[in-house]
């Protein structure tokens, strides 16, 4: 216990060095500090491509991207959609099926950016027509994302009322 109190305490100190001119003091809690500290032996460092290789046309994986897309279900659909998505965006300064009367429309315009995109990697794969029209049916409502949080905001009730900590009426964000 003593050993990790110590490297507890070097870590703090090391963090209060850093902070020192940068911000006000002690803006990382002790507790955050003590969290990442038990964690610690979990990280991993990832390294990945740059942003600038990444949008780079010429610097792309084109066969990693046509292994992947020997199966048209592969998650390498969805980086492609995203990226169309983008594409879609710097054309016409909205996202595609953002407003309803113009989905349809969106759905052609959405896959020429897909088409071009996959002609500008040298790439000579398809995406489903089902990805596409979904894409432009949800209109950047973000669908996982306000799904996982109403998940979880179900999930916090649901235990609030199994362990009768029914003092739901506050929760932070």
């Amino acid at each position: 216990m003593a050993l990790i109190r110590g490297k507890l305490q070097m870590a703090k100190s090391f963090l209060r060095s850093l902070e020192h001119g940068t911000g006000p003091p002690e803006t990382i809690s002790e507790k955050d500090i003590w969290l990442f500290c038990r964690n610690a032996a979990f990280l991993r460092l990832v390294r990945c491509r740059s942003l600038a290789e990444e949008f780079n046309a010429e610097t792309a994986n084109k066969d990693q991207i046509a292994s992947c897309m020997e199966n048209l279900d592969s998650e390498m659909v969805l980086y492609i959609m995203l990226r169309a998505v983008d594409c879609f965006h710097r054309q016409h300064g909205r996202y595609p099926g953002v407003y309803n009367n113009q989905v349809e429309e969106d759905i052609g315009k959405l896959k020429s950016c897909v088409v071009s995109l996959l002609q500008e990697w040298g790439v000579s794969v398809s995406v489903k027509d089902d990805y596409i029209h979904e894409f432009c049916r949800y209109g950047a409502s973000e669908p996982h994302a306000v799904a996982s949080f109403l998940g979880g905001m179900f999930l916090f009730i649901g235990l609030s009322l199994i362990t009768a900590n029914c003092d739901i009426s506050y929760v932070e964000m």
